[in-house]
């Protein structure tokens, strides 16, 4: 009698409800967040990569493959400043695909740990570009 008396009542019922509601919520929103904060970083790569190129493309033709190295980590260290971003890396190449033109690309990668999504899964968030 008691079960059935509860099992019919209907106050207070969106109290439950948003308890039941609120975790998932809460999670996606984190997710959101750290979705956002990769995001940002990415953007500050590709702005610190195109910067990078842009000043390498001057005497990249008179360089070798590890003055080029050098100068390009140099360059981009001191243009990227992101301390949630992690194991970023870059990597130069320099080709001459005809005579008196050259190409110079720049990527870069690295990752940003999650502090939301972790509990959906995801630990970190990868991200590259390319100059």
């Amino acid at each position: 009698m008691l079960l059935d008396r509860f099992l019919r009542n209907s106050n207070g019922g969106v109290a439950p409800m948003l308890a039941l509601v609120a975790l998932p919520l809460f999670g996606f929103v984190g997710a959101a967040v750290d979705f956002g904060r990769a995001a940002s970083t990415r953007v500050a790569l590709q702005s610190a990569l195109d910067a990078t190129a842009l000043i390498l493309s001057k005497d990249a033709p008179n360089m070798s493959g590890a003055e080029l190295a050098q100068k390009a980590n140099a360059y981009f260290q001191a243009e990227f400043n992101r301390p949630e971003a992690s194991n970023v890396t870059l990597t130069p190449e320099f080709s001459t695909p005809t005579d008196g033109n050259f190409q110079l690309k720049v990527t870069g990668t690295g990752t940003v740990k999650t502090m939301f999504a972790t509990m959906l899964g995801t630990p970190q968030i990868t991200f590259s570009d390319t100059a």
